[in-house]
């Protein structure tokens, strides 16, 4: 995880958040950020502004904590995405960072799913659930304008490699 560490580099930023707001989310900054942030953090991918919001739909109503999520076969990855658009030097906290942990562990559990109403979530987990067997990797992303508290920051070095 890499904070925005001031503002004059949120401020760089900040245009293209806004204009992600405005052209896919109806002015929405936090949508805007997670748009942004989705798009450098796969930018090898070369992903267009439609292929991210289709990774991005995912966020809303029963996301599990997902913001996003992008499985790339040939490496068999899973990449589950999550983006904090917060003032920047705001910091996250543990229980952010522990929520997010835990997704994967919600997407396999049929009680949660069956009551899910975001089409988009049970879609995942269908999928997750499908290549978890074939040995597919989780890989946990957390992009943010903040930074982590002393305790998130703990818990991310204790499980970074797990």
């Amino acid at each position: 995880m890499k904070p925005i560490k001031n503002k004059d580099a949120y401020q760089r930023i900040l245009p293209y958040i806004e204009q992600a707001a405005r052209d896919y989310y109806r002015g929405n900054p936090d949508k805007g950020f997670l748009h942004w942030a989705f798009s450098e953090v796969f930018i090898e991918e070369d992903f267009s502004d439609d292929d991210v919001v289709d990774h991005v739909a995912i966020d809303g109503r029963d996301d599990f904590g997902i913001d996003g999520y992008f499985i790339d076969h040939e490496s068999k990855v899973v990449h589950l995405f999550q983006a904090k658009h917060v003032t920047p030097g705001s910091s996250l906290d543990e229980a952010i960072i522990v929520d997010f942990w835990e997704a994967p562990k919600r997407l396999v559990d049929p009680t949660r799913i069956v009551k899910c109403k975001n089409e988009e979530t049970r879609r995942l987990s269908s999928e997750f659930s499908k290549h978890l067997p074939e040995n597919y990797a989780v890989h946990l992303v957390v992009a943010t304008t903040g930074e982590l508290s002393p305790s998130a920051r703990d818990f991310v070095d204790a499980h970074e490699k797990i």
